[in-house]
């Protein structure tokens, strides 16, 4: 399953369970997910929130005030794992082979109603934005 993310997104999930695993996590979830990424400044995701004018400390802190109880933090939450199967839809329909942070980001808006969605949300990052962003981030790629 791993082997289609890009190694920016692999190190990306291996932050989130380092966040979670620092913050006494049971597990990790999609809040964890969003502080490694808001952390990884060189992450496609990361550059899209600059670009879309995201509030990245505010979003930080957040993220980290509403994650999950204590414990281990290993194993993926059932809501990250949602987010991840949200990515693998979207990589899907943007027919992209590979899985990268801008996917797991679209994966994390997929559902409006989810909480970590309504705190983009709620920060101006929706997901017809993200999903504009990443495909003129495509354009300009195949211009090069």
């Amino acid at each position: 399953m791993w082997q289609r993310f890009t190694q920016s997104a692999r190190t990306m999930i291996f932050r989130a369970q380092q966040a979670a695993q620092e913050q006494g996590s049971e597990s990790v979830d999609e809040f964890h997910f969003l502080t490694a990424m808001l952390g990884e400044g060189e992450c496609t995701a990361h550059r899209l929130l600059v670009q879309l004018g995201a509030d990245l400390d505010g979003l930080a802190a957040e993220a980290r005030a509403t994650s999950g109880p204590p414990g281990e933090g290993w194993t993926l939450s059932h809501s990250a794992m949602r987010v991840v199967d949200c990515a693998f839809a979207e990589a899907k329909t943007l027919q992209d082979k590979h899985i990268g942070t801008e996917h797991l980001l679209l994966g994390m808006l997929h559902e409006p109603a989810t909480p970590i969605a309504r705190l983009l949300q709620a920060h101006g990052i929706d997901r017809t934005a993200v999903r504009v962003a990443v495909l003129g981030r495509k354009n300009l790629e195949r211009e090069d």
